[in-house]
């Protein structure tokens, strides 16, 4: 047995090894919170029903949808995923502080937790100007106007089905 053995190699670091383990399922029982470098099965995987609806990302660029298919992966996620990470932040920036200050109330370190440090602090200028900059790096077109919609699809026996209309969320450019 692996316990037994390192006990015989070195008492004190099988003393902090059964240490971490015992931090980590009163943690995990306690809060519910999972933390590096110990992860839960539940953190990556849920049940995934077809009935639910799928959110898909569009983005247009010079009036043009963007040719994904020409793209590599990281350059497909991040025109099509920032927008998204960037739209949920601005609602989640308060969630996340509350979150994170309900777990460290009960460790009596609630006191070092600011709002501010959980804060999302670009601008919408500042994010504007980032992702015109880098749709023209990863299009390697001059880009003068950036269009992002967003519109929820279900999925219907072969195919995806649009069950709403598409909807802008981002518009950069000068028309």
């Amino acid at each position: 047995m692996f316990i037994k053995e390192l006990y015989t190699y070195n008492k004190l670091l099988c003393i902090s090894f059964l240490l971490f383990i015992c931090v980590f399922l009163f943690i995990n029982y306690k809060q519910g919170a999972v933390a590096a470098p110990v992860y839960q099965y539940g953190m990556f995987s849920e049940k995934f029903s077809i009935k639910d609806t799928q959110t898909v990302y569009s983005v247009f660029v010079n009036g043009k949808p963007a040719d994904l298919h020409k793209l590599n992966f990281p350059g497909r996620d991040i025109l099509l995923v920032s927008p998204e990470y960037y739209e949920r932040s601005k609602q989640s920036n308060h969630a996340v502080y509350q979150a994170m200050k309900n777990i460290s109330d009960h460790l009596n370190a609630g006191k070092f937790f600011k709002s501010e440090l959980f804060a999302n602090t670009i601008s919408d200028s500042m994010y504007f100007k980032w992702y015109k900059s880098i749709t023209r790096s990863i299009t390697n077109t001059k880009t003068e106007n950036i269009e992002v919609y967003i519109q929820k699809y279900l999925w219907d026996i072969h195919a995806f089905k649009p069950v709403s209309l598409p909807t802008k969320i981002l518009y950069f450019g000068s028309y």
